[in-house]
């Protein structure tokens, strides 16, 4: 069974998926703008997502109701005991399609720097080398290794003729022991691509060619990407192995940036062929700048800062054509030598001189301010050497907005010089061993500027207290976290994902109380500051004082208010099983207001609890006033029910919740298209029950466009994303009724047809061969859907889409049509299951 995953859920794995990884036989140079960049080497095989046969230990355990559809295989051998307890192990099973072991398979774990907290955190490994293998005769592997804390990893598993199967961690932590289970690999498709100009010929050989799946990801598993091999010959680019369903195929160019088209319908066996068309300048009469910028490498110049001087130049040429943030473009260039000029500010002057239309420069920039630290020891006067500084952007919109200038075990430079800073306002914070952490601002660092910096590290400074309840007892075990005092000014929000930042610029230190509630904070530094007990969600005591640096304070009493506790219990059918469910519950003064499905359990103001074999969970404690309590199914996906509970005063709060009409039905969905499989389809449910919580689940369909899932009793319709050539929405008329514990099967064939539409041009008729075009489509509610499509070598359009309406347009159409009235007067297409009415149309 399929994760069903809440839109913000899914919003977050699409940004993540965002980070792609570099295929085999990509370039090792940094690939600019449009796709940001990972560490991960090539790696062919990091990323897929094949249909699971068998639950995966370690990972997201599945439903029972996918187990009952799992292939029964011999359990894997036991694992051996690690001499080292350092030592971590990855293993697993691979099958082929018709159940024979995948013998001979490429198994291979790349480790690759994770983020900057993490390095920070860890420090970065004195060596590593990528661990490999191949599956035995029973298609088996085990990798064993230490993992470094500080990286992140992509393990990734390939046999030619198979699409290829990976997963992804931002961990793993040392001694874990991790199966994969049991995996069927999918049998592989290729495309051939070809990049083309708008007349037809050859764009150039200078591209990397790429095929990613636009299937589902899910736990660990990624979507596989493939690079292609180009072949001088026929001049176009082989992709293989890419798994069935809608593929996304791009290229990129080092001075063209990204092409891209999505929607290729990739078959199992088959080769399918795929034009890339390039539409942009002459690449050979063409400079492109790519700036590059550190530490602080979200900050870069402007186009206006970026200028070119020489060649057949009359003045100074500012840029005007950007792609992306890092790439400047100076398109159609007479022939001569040029100089490439950098002129910002906010960095030092940059130049290149002799530079030729056709090129690519890149451009390192220097930042233009340096601060210089000066650590030292406030009761010797004497320096000390050993310490590690991350400095926080202040006041500004990017991310990430934390950077390491020196990393923990890393060497400070002798004169304390950091240089190849941009003008703003910063938090410096230093750690040094022996020392409790200390920070510093730096306000308003100007351009050109060499700011000192001293930092006067004390062993003694300390703040102690005890923290009590109401009666005065001491609370053990409540996290204690100390400040600088302008934490308040001019407001803070302490339980919400937005005031994270805030709290972090101002944090000094945390703890945790012990058995009779008291606390000694380390710290260095003086002045106002503020000490917060955390007793629970919306539950917390605020203490201001003055503290003298490198002293101890006196005892400080920091009291907790009484809170609130919640018992409840779920009410559902004779026979029903709570297994996986959980209750999510915050105060209603600090949830979020958005629709519960956008919910997420990370916000500080939600605590989980798991739901016990009675059907009960305790949750606690959270300030008093109602709460607000969200009841999910063994997914974590669908909201079964939402429920304001009353408080009044602070104590034991009981409550039941009667699932008894709502408990989840077992469904067994199939969906085909036009009559044949939709591969990797993606199903919403819509609820036609009203006073239910807004919540509607959605399925990633498997290659066969087959899947079972667990929802939520009650009626719905069916709404099927099609995500193929192109983009379309599709809802049933009929409407599918589940009943608690039952279990159903749903069956969906899409109305929908392949035709070739044939535009021709409007003056003399001739076919309107690649010719831009904007297709339209109208669904049910109002909302008008807009593809951006381009016309073949024969003037056609051929599209699988369901029947009904469409609308042609010029390609950059302004406005872009957005409601039903915008369509008026547009070319109209009827798509039926004859053909397209009328058959030929001319051009917008």
């Amino acid at each position: 069974m399929r994760r069903i995953l809440p839109p913000l859920a899914l919003a977050l794995i699409a940004l993540v998926v965002l980070w792609k990884v570099t295929a085999a036989g990509g370039d090792a140079g940094a690939v600019p703008d449009a796709r940001p960049a990972t560490e991960a080497r090539d790696l062919e095989v990091a990323l897929a997502s094949p249909r699971i046969e068998g639950p995966a230990a370690g990972t997201e355990p599945l439903a029972s109701v996918e187990a009952a559809r799992a292939r029964v295989e011999t359990p894997p051998p036991a694992a051996t005991e690690s001499p080292d307890p350092q030592q971590a192990a990855l293993r697993g099973r691979f099958l082929t399609p018709d159940g024979a072991p995948a013998v001979g398979a490429a198994v291979s774990l790349h480790g690759w720097q994770s983020n900057p907290e993490r390095v920070a955190e860890f420090g970065l490994p004195a060596e590593w080398s990528d661990p490999e293998t191949t599956t035995d005769a029973e298609g088996r592997f085990e990798l064993d290794f230490v993992p470094p804390g500080a990286y992140q990893f992509a393990l990734g598993v390939h046999l030619d003729g198979f699409a290829p199967a990976g997963w992804r961690w931002s961990s793993l932590p040392p001694g874990d022991d991790r199966d994969l289970g049991t995996v069927t690999l999918e049998a592989g498709g290729s495309i051939r691509v070809s990049i083309e100009r708008p007349d037809g010929s050859s764009a150039g050989d200078d591209w990397r060619v790429h095929g990613s799946n636009d299937g589902p990801r899910f736990g660990d598993r990624e979507a596989a990407r493939r690079s292609g091999e180009y072949d001088p010959r026929t001049q176009t680019w082989l992709i293989t192995d890419l798994p069935g369903g809608a593929a996304e195929v791009a290229a990129y160019s080092e001075i063209a940036n990204w092409i891209e088209q999505p929607g290729v319908v990739v078959r199992a066996g088959e080769t399918v062929d795929c034009t890339l068309v390039y539409d942009g300048p002459d690449n050979a009469s063409r400079i492109v700048v790519v700036v590059f910028t550190g530490p602080i490498h979200p900050v870069r110049p402007g186009s206006e800062n970026v200028m070119l001087e020489g060649g057949a130049l009359e003045e100074r040429l500012r840029c005007e054509h950007t792609f992306g943030s890092q790439s400047h473009d100076f398109p159609d260039l007479e022939p001569g030598l040029y100089t490439v000029v950098i002129d910002d500010p906010r960095f030092e002057r940059w130049e290149r001189r002799g530079v030729r239309p056709g090129e690519r420069v890149d451009a390192h920039l220097t930042g233009s301010c340096a601060i210089v630290v000066d650590v030292v020891d406030r009761e010797t006067g004497a320096p000390v050497d050993d310490w590690s500084l991350d400095i926080r952007c202040e006041d500004v919109n990017f991310w990430p907005r934390e950077f390491a200038l020196v990393t923990k075990g890393g060497e400070p430079p002798a004169d304390g010089r950091l240089g190849s800073l941009v003008p703003m306002s910063y938090t410096l914070a230093l750690e040094a061993p022996g020392y409790p952490p200390m920070q510093l601002p730096v306000d308003d660092l100007a351009a050109g500027e060499e700011r000192p910096v001293q930092f006067l590290l004390s062993k003694g400074g300390a703040v102690v207290g005890t923290v009590r309840s109401a009666a005065g007892d001491g609370l053990p075990g409540v996290p204690v976290e100390l400040y600088r005092a302008e934490v308040t000014s001019p407001r803070v929000d302490w339980w919400s994902l937005w005031g994270h930042d805030h709290l972090e610029r101002h944090r000094l230190g945390t703890t945790t109380t012990d058995d009779q509630g008291g606390f000694r904070l380390p710290t260095a530094q003086g002045g106002p500051l503020l000490l917060r007990a955390v007793g629970g969600v919306g539950l917390h005591g605020l203490v201001e004082f003055e503290h003298e640096a490198a002293t101890e304070s006196d005892p400080i009493e920091v009291e907790v208010p009484s809170g609130v506790h919640l018992t409840g219990r779920l009410l559902a059918p004779t026979g029903a099983d709570f297994d996986g469910f959980v209750a999510w519950v915050g105060p209603v003064a600090l949830m979020p207001d958005m629709d519960p499905a956008m919910l997420d359990p990370d916000i500080d103001a939600i605590l989980v609890a798991e739901v016990d074999a009675q059907g009960r969970f305790d949750v606690g404690d959270f300030g008093v006033g109602d709460l607000d309590v969200l009841i999910l199914n063994k997914d974590g996906g669908q909201i079964l029910d939402r429920r304001v509970v009353p408080v009044a005063a602070a104590g034991e709060v009981m409550f039941e919740f009667d699932l008894r009409s709502r408990w989840p039905a077992v469904v067994d969905i199939e969906v085909r298209i036009g009559g044949e499989p939709a591969p990797r389809a993606q199903v919403y449910f819509e609820s036609l029950d009203e006073q239910r919580p807004s919540s509607s689940p959605r399925v990633d369909l498997d290659g066969d466009g087959r899947d079972t899932v667990e929802i939520a009793a009650g009626r719905y319709r069916v709404v099927v994303n099609g995500r193929f050539d192109p983009f379309w929405v599709w809802r049933s008329q009929a409407t599918f009724e589940f009943e608690p514990l039952g279990r159903s099967q749903v069956r969906i064939d899409v109305p929908a047809w392949r035709h070739t539409l044939a535009v021709v041009e409007r003056d003399g008729g001739a076919p309107a061969v690649d010719t831009p075009l904007a297709v339209l489509r109208q669904e049910e509610t109002g909302r008008v859907y807009r593809w951006s499509l381009t016309t073949d070598s024969e003037g056609g359009l051929d599209l699988l889409i369901p029947e009904g309406p469409l609308w042609l347009a010029k390609a950059d159409a302004d406005p872009v049509p957005k409601v039903g009235a915008d369509l008026v007067g547009l070319t109209r297409v009827d798509w039926i299951a004859s053909g397209p009415s009328p058959a030929v149309v001319e051009a917008p």
